[in-house]
């Protein structure tokens, strides 16, 4: 027997392509990206800070210097002012933009800060940008951050949200019909005779396909008559791309039929 993996594989190589539609960031699903996304800016768009802390020049501490005075303190969402004074720092948050003029940010654990100055008390061979997320260093401008094809999972909405998206071409899933075929079948919610069982398979069935992606899909309950199941075929082939009955005959003349009724039953 051939694996998971491998039936899933050969199923995708097989299936028709059913073209693409738009989904909107405000109803996200599991589907697959039909065309490549692109960053529309650098990501990181500038040089984020990644710890609270001061942010100062790097050649500064490399001299010895350990005592900076604070000019001002900078918040994240705000344009970066510009360091006029080598010896001197800004109070910085995380998320905030890099001052002009800085390249070293030193946490808040390392420091003591009194009457508007901040002492360094726990030196260390700090690097120029260190705790810094340099403009650019996860995705350059113009560059593809998801493949056609891709999955949108959790993540992968979250970053065609980052980069603009708010609707986005997905390929198609089929509109797909399930059909609970039995004379002894009988809705949930119905109170069963002895003889008779409530539908259960095809809600399994649904629930896997909406888990999938799978958008557009109804259950519909028909009795075990060939001739009325095959006439149901022939109507709702009109509105969907895949039928999935559950029966025990053969129905030859669907056989014959069912490369021109535009839907496929399986």
């Amino acid at each position: 027997m051939i694996s998971v993996d491998t039936a899933v594989h050969l199923i995708q190589q097989h299936l028709p392509n059913w073209g693409t539609e738009k989904i909107s960031l405000s109803h996200p699903r599991y589907s697959r990206l039909a065309v490549a996304t692109t960053s529309d800016r650098p990501y990181p768009p500038i040089d984020r800070i990644m710890m609270d802390g001061i942010a100062l020049q790097w050649a500064a501490y490399a001299s010895g210097q350990r005592a900076f005075l604070i000019l001002g303190v900078v918040p994240a969402g705000e344009v970066p002012p510009i360091l006029t004074d080598e010896q001197a720092c800004f109070e910085v948050m995380t998320g905030a933009a890099l001052p002009q003029g800085c390249d070293l940010v030193i946490p808040y654990e390392a420091l003591e800060i009194q009457d508007g100055v901040a002492y360094i008390h726990h030196s260390q061979p700090w690097s120029p940008y260190q705790f810094v997320h340099r403009c650019g260093s996860d995705a350059a401008a113009g560059q593809q951050v998801l493949a056609a094809g891709a999955p949108l999972h959790s993540p992968a909405w979250g970053i065609l949200a980052s980069v603009g998206q708010d609707k986005v071409s997905v390929r198609r899933t089929p509109r797909t019909q399930i059909i609970a075929t039995g004379n002894e079948l009988i809705p949930p919610d119905a109170v069963p005779q002895p003889y008779q069982l409530r539908i259960s398979n095809a809600y399994a069935l649904l629930a896997a396909l909406k888990r999938q992606g799978y958008a557009h899909v109804s259950i519909t309950h028909l009795p075990d008559d060939p001739v009325q199941l095959a006439a149901h075929y022939r109507q709702a082939s009109q509105e969907y791309d895949i039928h999935i009955p559950k029966h025990i005959f053969p129905l030859p003349d669907l056989a014959q039929e069912g490369a021109g009724l535009g839907s496929a039953l399986i």
